[in-house]
């Protein structure tokens, strides 16, 4: 409850300043939101549970939910993604092209790059498991549904790049690696 009363105030605030402008507005409700769901993956939230809550806090945005909503219909599974790999929200917004002027080709080689790191977790937790590449493959495409805007992306990497990672990590090669060994880092 008092992470709503924060919250409220922080959108207040934001709402209150008489100078920020349209392209400021949008990278600020980016980070913002970034910057919420930052502390419900840290929680270990489902994608669910946090698309739930970010989507109260847009209701009251006022005249910028609308605003608020695109974001978190648009791009919370990468936001999520990225959070997973360690990305700042500054960053983060930055790269989906809310703040600062990043190029359609930066946000498509970081958007990769951090697939590529949360399939490599993913898989990393099949192998521990004990899992078969078949009944892996099967799990990733799971996965990928819960990027939602990404999810396309996801699977065809998937398609391309699971059997490969999957190899690597068996023949024991150092994960921290292995998205640049297949030159998507």
């Amino acid at each position: 409850m008092k992470y709503l009363i924060v919250i409220v105030l922080a959108i207040l605030a934001l709402l209150s300043t008489s100078t920020v402008q349209a392209g400021a507005t949008e990278c600020e409700f980016c980070e913002f939101i970034a910057n919420y769901v930052d502390d419900y993956v840290k929680q270990n939230k489902t994608i669910s549970q946090i698309e739930v809550l970010v989507e109260k806090v847009c209701i009251i945005a006022g005249s910028n939910e609308e605003a608020c909503k695109d974001i978190v219909q648009g791009y919370l599974g990468q936001i999520i993604v990225m959070l997973e790999n360690f990305e700042t929200p500054a960053a983060i917004c930055a790269q989906l092209g809310f703040c600062g002027g990043s190029s359609e080709k930066q946000v498509q080689g970081g958007l990769k790059c951090d697939i590529c790191s949360f399939l490599l977790k993913k898989i990393e937790g099949y192998i521990t498991a004990g899992k078969t590449e078949k009944e892996i493959m099967s799990s990733l495409d799971g996965d990928c549904k819960h990027l939602h805007s990404a999810s396309s992306i996801c699977e065809s990497m998937v398609d391309e790049y699971a059997p490969q990672i999957i190899q690597l990590l068996l023949n024991k090669e150092n994960p921290d690696e292995v998205c640049k060994q297949i030159h998507l880092c």
